[in-house]
């Protein structure tokens, strides 16, 4: 592979990927990277609803970048099926008439440098993708309605500081809860301004609950108390 036609990209960046857009032919590209290289089961209806396009556009996209979705059966006798992506034999001297292709990335190694991770810096460790991008802070991806009509949306960083102060928080089902909430409270909708407390004082109210349930009962200590003649022998 010529590194002249290619470089890497870190799999984190799949948490800038758009919501409430149709993705461009680049953002399409790299979704469609990320997942080949992990060996994600995709569908070509499940690539339009995440991209927002035409389920012939998505197919006229993949012939473009030299792609095929190969499914476990004929697709004429079973619908609805997964299928894995296939990178089809091309000519080499397309990469010289400018046409965009898939890159073959499974023959790439899988090595990180810890030396970086430990300082801060954005390594590829986790094995993300754009379908589900466990564990990639964008599967936390939160937005509710404010008092001005309007819609507020968690940041990448805001999820990244919840994540860390509050590690006993179940994140997703909590964003889930606010958005429910206030969806079905119209009268205390928040404002943009006020967004960023009302998301922690809940966020540290689950951490709370939490750590309370952890905590074991008096019942519970006096269950797991080893029997009176161990204690006394």
């Amino acid at each position: 592979m010529n590194k002249g036609n290619w470089i890497p990209i870190s799999k984190t960046f799949v948490s800038h990927l758009p919501h409430g857009r149709a993705y461009t032919k680049l953002e399409a590209a790299y979704s469609l990277q990320v997942d080949y290289d992990d060996g994600i089961p995709i569908t070509v209806a499940g690539y339009a609803a995440l991209w927002r396009w035409s389920r012939g556009k998505v197919d006229r996209f993949l012939k473009q970048l030299g792609a095929e979705i190969s499914y476990p059966e004929n697709t004429k006798k079973r619908q609805n099926q997964n299928g894995q992506i296939m990178i089809q034999i091309t000519d080499r001297s397309s990469w010289k008439k400018g046409q965009i292709r898939l890159i073959d990335s499974k023959g790439l190694a899988d090595q990180t440098d810890r030396y970086e991770n430990q300082n801060g810096q954005i390594t590829d460790r986790s094995r993300c993708t754009t379908i589900d991008p466990e564990p990639n802070p964008s599967k936390y991806y939160c937005e509710f309605p404010l008092k001005n009509g309007t819609e507020y949306q968690v940041t990448p960083d805001q999820i990244e500081t919840f994540l860390t102060a509050y590690p006993d928080v179940d994140l997703k089902a909590e964003f889930l809860k606010i958005t429910a909430w206030c969806k079905n409270n119209k009268d205390k909708q928040k404002t943009r301004r006020g967004s960023p407390k009302f998301l922690n004082n809940w966020i540290s109210g689950a951490q709370e609950k939490a750590a309370k349930d952890k905590t074991p009962s008096m019942q519970e200590k006096y269950d797991n108390q080893p029997p009176l003649e161990d204690l006394i022998s």
